[in-house]
């Protein structure tokens, strides 16, 4: 293979390939369902500084569906020469050729404007505990594909394999860490709202 890189286990490859499309699918599919939970909020909500909160989750998921992609392409694009190579001897045993993903759709949450007060502490506690849910999901799936990465280097060794694994930790990682600290402040202004709602409405003698 190019580069230097060696394989020494061509089973542990195509696994290895088989474990990041089927991580990459897992936090595409998680990205969809933080984004659902954060339209819902969204239209719910009309906190001040909320929409840039949830912009910036926006601006967050949107590199993160990116750089999945990025990140399983490239370490299919790492080992296509020796898959196509060793595909035809492993196609009994569901080996294919080509592991890459297609590019990211972007999204786009729309947010209300500021001018007024909304609360309705029930139905939004349940979407934040939903959102709190999914964040450890994702992280979690983050972890996951951080994991597959690592263990690359019991069988994938040479300048290459070096490079892609430096490459993931240095650009890919730190966008998964941006992500999930936006969609921790959400969660935390949004239980820290719907809590000072609660003691505004109870004051009231409502």
């Amino acid at each position: 293979m190019s580069g230097g890189s060696i394989i020494l286990e061509p089973r542990q490859m195509f696994q290895t390939l088989q474990d990041m499309e089927r991580a990459t699918q897992d936090v595409l599919k998680l990205i969809q369902e933080i984004t659902h939970v954060l339209e819902t909020v969204s239209v719910l909500t009309f906190a001040i500084g909320f929409g840039e909160l949830i912009k910036a989750a926006e601006a967050a998921i949107n590199q993160v569906g990116n750089a999945v992609v990025a990140a399983n392409n490239a370490f299919n694009s790492a080992c296509r020469e020796v898959v196509n190579q060793l595909v035809e001897k492993f196609a009994p045993e569901g080996a294919k050729s080509d592991y890459s993903s297609p590019p990211f759709l972007e999204i786009s949450i729309r947010i209300n404007v500021a001018d007024r007060a909304q609360i309705l502490p029930s139905i939004m506690r349940s979407h934040f505990d939903e959102h709190q849910q999914k964040n450890q999901q994702m992280l979690n799936k983050t972890n996951d594909m951080r994991d597959i990465y690592r263990n690359t280097s019991s069988f994938w060794i040479g300048s290459a394999a070096e490079k892609t694994r430096s490459s993931f930790e240095s650009r890919i990682v730190p966008q998964f860490e941006d992500l999930l600290d936006v969609l921790k402040k959400i969660v935390e202004m949004g239980f820290s709202w719907v809590d000072e709602a609660v003691r505004f409405e109870a004051s009231l003698g409502v």
